[in-house]
């Protein structure tokens, strides 16, 4: 999806929420996953996943161009 709509402005995010780094790079092996990837360590206890309440992975979280939060919590 990334690759079709890249040059319409679609950005793709990954918020990693394992409790490590080799964990994540693990999951991340073989996978051809697009985008920027941030990793927070304190997994789902982070501010960012109480913030939102993410209880399920992956979430998704659309925005528009200027970074506005339109949807989230939309499970895969």
């Amino acid at each position: 999806v990334t690759d079709q709509h890249q040059f319409q402005g679609l950005a793709l995010v990954c918020v990693n929420l394992d409790a490590d780094s080799a964990t994540a790079k693990q999951f991340l092996a073989g996978r051809l996953i697009a985008g920027t990837h941030v990793l927070l360590q304190d997994g789902r206890k982070s501010q960012f996943a109480e913030r939102y309440g993410i209880e399920a992975l992956p979430t998704l979280f659309v925005l528009d161009r200027s970074g506005r939060l339109l949807k989230h919590s939309l499970t895969g």
